[in-house]
């Protein structure tokens, strides 16, 4: 037995991941007797996470919702200067000559942001 520990131990240190791994289990020796049954242990450790992530994915909606009217302004407002930008643009490319053309390339992300709000 003291053979088979010593072969878990060694390949415990072989790089960093496994060596955090050997840190936890020696801080939490308890989480051994978790292993034991390795899929109820890890919907455990799955639930955690998602008891955490409901937490701020609810602060989150909760700004949103309290936001959204501003949200909506601003939408509204950068509707309007698209259109003084695509005017801008116009003029610029039919006064210069130069070997590039300008164009506004952020707009289809603008119009679905829009549609998501």
């Amino acid at each position: 037995m003291l053979k088979k520990f010593d072969q878990v131990d060694k390949a415990l240190g072989k790089n960093s991941e496994l060596k955090s791994f050997k840190a936890l289990l020696e801080k939490k020796p308890e989480i051994l007797l978790e292993l034991d049954d390795y899929e109820g242990f890890r919907e455990k450790i799955w639930i955690s996470h998602i008891a955490k992530i409901k937490i701020n994915t609810k602060m989150i909606l909760e700004l949103y919702k309290k936001r959204k009217v501003d949200l909506e302004a601003i939408i509204r407002s950068a509707n309007n200067d698209v259109d003084k930008w695509n005017t801008t643009i116009e003029v610029f490319n039919s006064r210069f000559y130069v070997p590039f053309h300008i164009k506004l390339s952020l707009k289809s992300k603008h119009v679905f942001f829009s549609e998501l709000v």
